[in-house]
């Protein structure tokens, strides 16, 4: 079998906007997942809070029945209370209505064989004078019977079971997942388009890339010999290299503020800023000539700004103005000579006519 060759098992970096997906996508898993939980919370606690509210309202409505008073005072008084206790269990759908006397004697029980026997929870706080409501495998709440004088005579304890409670809890599943489901397909939608839009602003490249083109450009920029400055919109400088800054005398702090308030009015403001337009404009700055060419910066057929580039001209000026005075004397030269040249054809022929 041919070896596969190293570079193709090297694992090749991901693209940044590929990075960004993946943050992305986590971030939202992760904040919808935290929303899910708080969510289930809420709605345990509000399905709770249901279940306390019903039993105490069904114990105080059972215990405020006259025909379950009275029936305290018979001999036998499960026969009066028993059918009135299942007869609003089934109607609230209750997991049992217990009604018990200050010794916690059962009257009633969905069970039949339970009556007349003492109930398994404590039924102090009730027979107190007091409504109790809590959680025991369940939702418990027991409210006290008082008879005509005000004095205790009995319990009325409702409950619903864990799984009641549970089931109902499970209804609201649905819609938590529904709206779980929907929020996660929103971010992660959003989290694509996002991740598209940066992958052509970043034309596919990787951050390693990105780093690259900087440092290239940073040292690209600062080791030319010519000036460049780079302005947006506004005529703010964005960009001013190490030449620039020479040249035109500017302070290190110049990049992010306007020309206008770095360049004192004139001639150079006026060329910098676009004011004064046409190509290889002459100026001066201080002793130094320079030669200055401004163009828009054009990005996706839209103006952005503008680019300026600067030369120093100062030697070539010195040296074309020696080479104009060399050239002067050149001519002087030749016009001596020429007529150094018509004196001696002058005395050769004298010489030749016999006239020395």
């Amino acid at each position: 079998m041919a070896a596969v060759p190293a570079q193709d098992c090297e694992m090749r970096p991901r693209k940044l906007a590929s990075q960004v997906l993946l943050i992305q996508i986590a971030i939202v898993a992760a904040t919808v997942l935290a929303s899910a939980l708080i969510s289930f919370w809420l709605v345990s606690g509000q399905v709770t809070d249901e279940y306390e509210h019903r039993s105490l309202a069904i114990g105080h409505s059972v215990a405020a029945m006259p025909d379950v008073i009275e029936a305290f005072a018979d001999p036998e008084p499960s026969r009066a209370i028993q059918p009135i206790a299942e007869a609003i269990r089934k109607s609230e759908a209750a997991s049992f209505v217990v009604v018990a006397n200050v010794d916690g004697i059962r009257y009633s029980h969905p069970n039949p064989d339970l009556i007349g026997q003492r109930v398994s929870t404590d039924p102090s706080p009730a027979l107190q004078g007091q409504s109790w409501v809590g959680i025991e495998q369940g939702t418990l709440g027991k409210v006290p019977i008082f008879e005509s004088g005000g004095r205790v005579i009995g319990i009325v304890s409702v409950g619903f079971l864990e799984d009641q409670v549970n089931a109902t809890l499970l209804q609201s599943m649905p819609l938590i997942g529904a709206n779980v489901a929907l929020a996660l397909g929103l971010g992660i939608a959003g989290s694509i388009l996002l991740s598209r839009r940066l992958g052509r602003q970043t034309f596919g490249l990787q951050p390693s890339d990105i780093a690259a083109l900087l440092e290239q450009r940073e040292s690209t920029l600062h080791g030319i010999r010519e000036g460049v400055l780079a302005t947006d919109r506004d005529g703010r400088i964005t960009l001013l290299n190490d030449e620039a800054k020479r040249l035109l005398g500017l302070e290190p702090g110049a990049e992010g503020r306007r020309i206008a308030e770095v360049v004192p009015p004139g001639r150079m403001r006026d060329v910098l800023t676009g004011e004064r337009g046409g190509a290889d404009q002459m100026l001066l700055a201080g002793d130094r000539v320079l030669v200055a060419n401004r163009m828009p910066a054009v990005v996706r057929g839209g103006t952005v700004g503008a680019v300026v580039t600067l030369r120093d001209r100062t030697e070539l000026e010195g040296i074309l103005r020696e080479l104009d005075g060399v050239r002067s004397l050149a001519h002087a030269l030749r016009a001596q000579a020429h007529e150094f040249s018509n004196k001696l054809h002058t005395v050769a022929g004298l010489i030749e006519l016999g006239r020395s």
